[in-house]
């Protein structure tokens, strides 16, 4: 057992049980081969929540309402969660009026980009001061710029899974050929977000890799 290993098993021991309800929703996700949010992905999210006291938040990538259920447990906020796959979006609402949630998390069926320049372009405008974003990984940059319009001044954004499971250190070539377009578009959209004026991000080797970006009024 090397280093690494021994360190990850040493904070797990410090690492708060789920409530009940969460820990058998993460449990029936995994048995289905759902995408769940790690243990590492719940700790940050769970500081940050508390630092930041989000009121209305906004997530991208519902599936059955794991993450979601997740941080409305943290931040009881208002929350607005966007998926494109019908049966999840039944999963997750059927999730939500379990836990007696759903007057807290409305839920918006359909392709994230299209729904966000609805969002955009509305007459309401809706603005958020915490995001997260965990669905189509070579769609990020799309997302991002997007959520960045609904930002609030002092806003959040999270990103999951940002080093695809340490392969964006690995050139492009050493990579499977399906899987270079994906490789190539997070790393740009990594550049591009530790580089850009208006945030202030930090890209963090916790779990399968997290950025954390903080708007800045310029």
């Amino acid at each position: 057992m090397n280093d690494d290993e021994r360190m990850k098993i040493f904070l797990s021991t410090l690492r708060p049980s789920l409530p009940e309800h969460l820990y058998a929703l993460k449990k029936w996700c995994l048995e289905r081969d759902y995408p769940v949010i790690r243990s590492e992905t719940e700790d940050l999210l769970r500081a940050v929540l508390a630092m930041k006291k989000p009121s209305k938040i906004l997530e991208i990538g519902t599936c059955a309402g794991y993450s979601t259920s997740f941080i409305y447990e943290y931040a009881k906020a208002q929350i607005t969660t966007l998926e494109i796959r019908p049966e999840h979006v039944k999963e997750a609402r059927e999730n939500f009026k379990n836990f007696g949630i759903s007057d807290f998390i409305k839920v918006i069926e359909g392709d994230a980009e299209k729904s966000l320049d609805e969002m955009i372009s509305s007459d309401e405008n809706p603005k958020f001061d915490f995001v997260f974003i965990d669905a189509a990984k070579g769609q990020y940059s799309i997302y991002f710029d997007r959520a960045a319009k609904l930002l609030t001044d002092d806003g959040v954004i999270v990103c999951d899974n940002v080093l695809q499971d340490e392969s964006l250190l690995d050139s492009r070539y050493t990579i499977l050929q399906r899987d270079r377009t994906i490789h190539d578009r997070m790393r740009a959209f990594l550049q591009d977000i530790t580089h850009r004026a208006d945030f202030v991000t930090d890209v963090l080797p916790i779990a399968d890799g997290m950025s954390v970006s903080v708007h800045k009024v310029l």
